[in-house]
């Protein structure tokens, strides 16, 4: 049994180091799960995975039919060369992991760290590549519409270091 109520039916307290531990114990925990009950519910209406109403900006282009199909292939193009180099990447970080556990000289780890700052160039090469490809398939129009709508929303002061590269739907990289 977890509790001895003959303890407390003999008039003792509980001494107050434990006390405060207890009271802690209750805050924190009282605290963690608001905050895991606030993140489960998603992003303000905005998770298609979880029903929202997020719709990617580019859908808003009007898109004709050709685009919308070949839109469909460049996705695809994307999502494989994008894999391939991610495969990549992972690998070697777990590479690079395995040569700080054996001790390796630091000329194998440096050019470890060089091939994976590489395929981090590569997969940001693709990204530009596609987005440029992206952008051959629309109008004038389409395309200032969509320059418009890249420097509004949660995101359009930039992000990991990129000022006014804000992402808007990105209808390239997937739907999110």
């Amino acid at each position: 049994m977890l509790i001895n109520f003959k303890f407390f039916a003999e008039g003792k307290r509980l001494p107050q180091k434990l006390l405060v531990l207890v009271l802690l114990g209750v805050l924190l925990f009282g605290t963690l799960g608001g905050a895991a009950w606030a993140a489960g519910r998603g992003n303000f209406g905005t998770n298609p995975d979880a029903g929202g109403t997020y719709t990617p900006r580019c859908l808003s282009l009007k898109l004709t039919e050709e685009q919308r199909e070949q839109l469909l292939v460049l996705r695809r193009e994307n999502f494989t060369a994008r894999q391939e180099v991610i495969q990549q990447l992972q690998e070697a970080r777990f590479e690079l992991g395995n040569l700080y556990l054996k001790q390796a000289d630091e000329n194998a780890i440096q050019s470890k760290r060089e091939e994976i700052a590489q395929l981090r160039e590569n997969l940001r090469e693709i990204g530009l590549q596609n987005r440029e490809k992206f952008g051959a398939l629309l109008t004038e129009e389409q395309l200032s519409e969509l320059e418009e709508n890249r420097n509004t929303g949660f995101r359009a002061r930039g992000g990991r270091g990129f000022p006014g590269m804000g992402r808007s739907g990105n209808c390239i990289n997937g739907f999110n």
